[in-house]
């Protein structure tokens, strides 16, 4: 009962997950991030639209958490990037239980709606666990290249001294 609804309104819930993402950046104005449609103009938003659509289908076609949560990978950058907490980083992931409690808030309470939104949030919790893992992965290689930069100024510095030195040291 309560997956043919989702099934039926998946395009307005996944308007409603990428609102919800989209809103955790009011300096950048969400509503002009929602708007605009082009990838190369406006990547955290493509990344929310496309994520987001993507997670919510493979959740309600019954994919495992992994391949759930891979589809967040695009939004899941963006953010290892920013100088947030992980756990804001990857707030925006139990958001989507809220919005499957309003929509299944509309339904006749049943045990068996019940049980099938306490699968789903069990299902968005694993999905937010495996994102953790793809969370970590991304920080990993911000630090490797911040890391790698570094290593780089300074043998940079390093050869300008040497190659000072050897022309004050010539004779």
């Amino acid at each position: 009962m309560l997956q043919e609804r989702l099934c039926e309104r998946r395009e307005a819930l996944t308007r409603s997950w990428t609102d919800a993402v989209l809103a955790a950046y009011p300096e950048l104005g969400a509503a002009a991030l929602a708007k605009e449609q082009d990838p190369f103009a406006n990547p955290l938003g493509h990344a929310a639209r496309s994520g987001t659509r993507a997670a919510l289908g493979a959740l309600l076609d019954g994919a495992d958490a992994v391949l759930s949560a891979a589809c967040l990978e695009g939004i899941i950058r963006i953010r290892a990037v920013q100088a947030l907490r992980p756990s804001a980083a990857l707030h925006f992931i139990l958001l989507l239980k809220g919005i499957l409690r309003a929509e299944a808030a509309g339904l006749t309470p049943t045990h068996e709606v019940a049980e099938e939104l306490g699968r789903l949030e069990e299902r968005i919790d694993a999905m937010a666990l495996a994102a953790v893992d793809i969370y970590v992965r991304c920080r990993e290689q911000v630090f490797e290249l911040r890391v790698g930069e570094s290593r780089r100024r300074v043998a940079w510095v390093v050869d300008r001294l040497n190659a000072r030195a050897s022309v004050e040291g010539a004779p």
